[in-house]
Parts: C-alpha cells; structure tokens; sequence
C-alpha cells in the first residue's frame, strides 16, 4: 500500500512505515548495441519523473564485449547523471559458461 506521504511495509519484525522521501527506485535498462538515441527516449522518460533527483537510480546493464560502450556508457552517465539521483553501469563479461549473450543476460547478471 503507498501513498504520497508513507509507505506500509510487512517484514519479519512487524510492521514499519517509512517515509515516501526514503524510498529509492532503481531503473535497471538492459541493452546490447541499441543505439544511443533509442536509450536516450527511454532515459529521458525516467528523468521526467518528479522524484527522478531524489529517488531513482539508473543502472545500464551493458554487454561488456559491444564496441564502444565504455564511451556509450560515459556519455549516458555524463548527460543523465545531473538530472536523477545516480547512474551506475554494470558490464555483462563475455563467454560465461552455459550463457548465451544478450540483453536477458545483461539483466540477470
């Protein structure tokens, strides 16, 4: 149950309630060689949020053996970073056994 002013949460312990404020958001974008523009709409969605500063966090899953994506990343991170709370990058390492690479990975791992 939330509302704009708290949030009930169930745990072992009872119950609690926080704060909306200290509820953080994590936007996990898995990507494999999309183009930067097409992550771009898709972040800049995310960014629109009015709790976008506060509350959530960018995670790009990215595959670590796509060309370019340490400039891709540090683009993304540079350009988007000012406008919500952080932006972090995960990089999906190459031939791990019994995995196929692609975006499902980049979202497991």
């Amino acid at each position: 149950l939330q509302s704009q002013d708290n949030v009930l949460l169930k745990s072992e312990g009872g119950d609690g309630i926080l704060a909306w404020d200290d509820i953080q958001h994590f936007v996990v974008v898995p990507n494999y060689k999309e183009d930067i523009d097409t992550l771009r709409e898709a972040l800049d969605t995310v960014v629109s949020s009015p709790i976008a500063l506060k509350q959530i966090t960018i995670v790009l899953a990215m595959e670590a053996r796509e060309p370019g994506v340490e400039q891709k990343t540090e683009a993304l991170k540079a350009e988007y970073g000012p406008r919500c709370r952080k932006v972090l990058a995960t990089y999906h390492p190459p031939n791990l056994p019994g995995e196929l690479a692609g975006k499902s990975s980049n979202t497991k791992w």
